[in-house]
């Protein structure tokens, strides 16, 4: 509803007799008081949850993924995860448990490499 609207409607009640010359002063000086909201304010996009789930999974889907390049790139294998999980886990809160199992299994595929 628009000031204007809204001091018609005060004005209205005045008329009316619902209420009186004091009431209708403070509701007015009220009313002028505070700016209308602005026409086209800008608003920031704020995913929903259905949008962070989808993408915490494709996240943790290229984060999986990117052990396999290692084969292509030896020490790739080993930086590629810890990096997409370090700049993406403030982001997407799920994706820490991700980043938290490819390193454990980084870890323990390369102790059983040198083990053997």
């Amino acid at each position: 509803m628009s000031v204007a609207d809204e001091l018609t409607k005060l004005e209205e009640l005045r008329r009316s007799g619902a209420l009186s010359d004091d009431e209708y002063g403070r509701a007015k000086e009220r009313v002028l008081a505070y700016p209308p909201p602005p026409l086209s304010s800008p608003r920031s996009w704020t995913p929903m949850p259905m949008d962070v789930e989808s993408e915490t999974r494709q996240w943790a889907l290229y984060l999986h993924l990117s052990i396999l390049t290692g084969y292509a790139v030896p020490i790739a294998g080993w930086v590629a995860p810890i990096v997409i999980w370090q700049i993406k886990k403030d982001q997407l809160p799920g994706l820490d448990a991700h980043g938290k199992n490819a390193v454990n299994w980084i870890y323990r595929s390369s102790l059983f490499y040198y083990q053997s």
